[in-house]
């Protein structure tokens, strides 16, 4: 194999063919298969469950975890989102506010996180029972069954997680 010289210039990055994955997969997990010409697109793993980093049409990657992947798997990571950014960086916004959330009842959440969505909680004329009402003024009849997304510390960016993770 040859080794490049200090001096000489780094060459490009050559696209991917085939499965990105190279090197061995951290314990506990397999190697994907082969799939030739791409056999199961994204939307087809993403429509067979929940899958991790779905969140509703976007693909959500904490820097902490994916920074503590094993390296052959960054520098794939890294191909593939200088592609995706040659071919489609003109098109994107220039950032994104993502936000950890978890679904909790109505009756579970406190009025900042119901204030949040636009919910309203107040006693009913007796006092005795709170009555929630939704954004278009419609009372909510089962605050113990409807759920809502509220905005939560996001795990990923624990220092702990990313290193228990990347053995998973």
């Amino acid at each position: 194999m040859n080794q490049p010289s200090p001096n000489s210039q780094p060459q490009p990055q050559q696209p991917l063919q085939g499965i990105p994955y190279r090197g061995t997969p951290p314990h506990g997990q397999q190697q994907p298969p082969n799939s030739p010409n791409g056999a199961r697109g994204l939307a087809e793993y993403f429509r067979s469950g929940q899958r991790p980093g779905d969140a509703g049409g976007y693909l959500v990657l904490p820097m902490p975890l994916i920074q503590a992947m094993p390296p052959p798997w960054q520098q794939a990571m890294i191909q593939l989102l200088e592609q995706y950014g040659q071919n489609y960086g003109a098109t994107m916004p220039e950032r994104y506010h993502v936000q950890a959330t978890e679904s909790r009842p109505v009756s579970a959440c406190d009025e900042a996180q119901l204030a949040a969505v636009g919910i309203t909680a107040d006693f009913d004329e007796q006092g005795d029972e709170l009555v929630y009402t939704d954004p278009d003024g419609q009372t909510i009849t089962n605050p113990d069954q409807r759920r809502i997304y509220v905005a939560v510390a996001d795990p990923a960016t624990q220092p702990s997680n990313a290193t228990t993770q990347q053995h998973r």
